[in-house]
């Protein structure tokens, strides 16, 4: 086993309710190096798979990301799972977690350090993403659990929030008959030279202010004439370890949600230029949201989402799948990737040369690996 991964994979039998822990081959991790490659030789067909990238939950600019993959007509493509969500997964103690087959009752995937547990979902029956969050963090009693839930629409949502899955992953997980997947994780990251590994990441976060260059939320990334439409409560959002807030706190209307965060760059961007009324924008986004929709699918040819109208696949983002580094850090700030290749190095203790990773990247673009 590597550093920066815990050699170990969940795999789950939804058909007949199985649960099986398994190491992963070095060899694996040395030809594949993480993240979208990793999970790609891993995913069954019409399956469905959560993998992290080496630098995931490290303290580096964007690596906040695991990637979700959706096995859709002998094709993988891959959604970026943001907010806390890619560190607790990494910090469970799986590598990867790959669920095929359908359960014959409503269920939801509950995952904390190392133990996996199916739990009945019926309770579920009903209740739309938001509630479906609630509901399986107050049985679990933890406010913190980070939860994906599918609903009627075919996007998953994150603790709350939506935009991020243009793939269908959620679905995918409806059509398995799979309400959600809850994880919390407490764990370690295990690294090589873990001075030196604090010390390039301090060094990359200072850097990045002067790329970032004061820009933040939602409306940074709209069109001027959209972004004086878009009513946030003036609060913006990272996601863990990323030090570019591109989220926006909105109101919602609902008493019980009172807040939302507003990570659907494209939906806002669409819903502006239709709805009749500037104050409907948001209104109709949280409907939408609260349904497993968006405004928006990505097209059947696009491998790996990037959350952003503007930002499309190319090597940059395809490196970032194998890291565990946010598209939209990467497709809208232009960090270095060679900085991310050498503090990769020296986490691992072995060379990773820039041109392995983006190789890796594009082979899973091109369908040629």
């Amino acid at each position: 086993m590597p550093p920066l991964f815990h050699g170990k994979m969940l795999m789950v039998d939804l058909s007949d309710g199985t649960l099986e822990e398994r190491e992963v081959d070095d060899d694996i991790y040395a030809r594949r190096i993480g993240g979208a490659p990793l999970i790609s030789v891993l995913t069954k067909k019409d399956g469905i798979s959560l993998g992290c990238g080496p630098l995931t939950g490290l303290p580096c600019p964007g690596a906040s990301m695991a990637a979700a993959c959706v096995d859709k007509d002998r094709k993988h493509r891959f959604a970026p799972v943001m907010l806390n969500a890619g560190q607790e997964i990494k910090l469970s103690g799986f590598d990867a977690i790959v669920v095929e087959g359908r359960s014959e009752k409503p269920v939801y995937l509950w995952i904390r350090d190392q133990v996996a547990d199916l739990v009945s979902a019926e309770k579920l029956a009903g209740k739309d993403a938001w509630e479906s969050i609630s509901s399986i963090r107050h049985e679990q009693g933890d406010q913190r659990i980070q939860v994906i839930s599918s609903s009627e629409g075919p996007s998953a949502s994150l603790n709350f929030v939506s935009g991020w899955d243009g793939m269908g992953f959620g679905g995918a997980m409806r059509d398995m008959n799979l309400r959600a997947i809850a994880v919390r994780g407490m764990g370690e990251v295990p690294v090589e030279n873990p001075e030196q590994v604090l010390a390039r990441c301090s060094e990359m976060m200072k850097s990045s202010g002067k790329l970032i260059a004061g820009r933040g939320g939602i409306g940074s990334m709209a069109p001027h004439e959209i972004a004086g439409k878009i009513r946030t409560s003036g609060r913006n959002r990272a996601c863990f370890s990323c030090p570019y807030p591109c989220m926006s706190f909105i109101e919602t209307g609902y008493t019980a949600y009172p807040g939302m965060l507003l990570m659907d760059q494209k939906s806002v961007i669409h819903l502006a230029k239709t709805s009749a009324k500037d104050g409907d924008i948001l209104k109709d986004l949280v409907k939408l949201h609260r349904g497993g929709r968006c405004t928006w699918e990505s097209p059947a040819n696009v491998t790996y989402e990037t959350m952003t109208d503007g930002v499309g696949e190319y090597d940059l983002i395809a490196a970032g799948y194998v890291l565990g580094i946010c598209p939209r850090y990467l497709g809208l700030i232009q960090p270095s990737l060679q900085a991310y290749c050498e503090l990769l190095s020296i986490a691992l203790g072995t060379q990773i040369s820039k041109e392995a990773v983006l190789s890796l990247g594009n082979c899973l673009m091109k369908e040629v690996c």
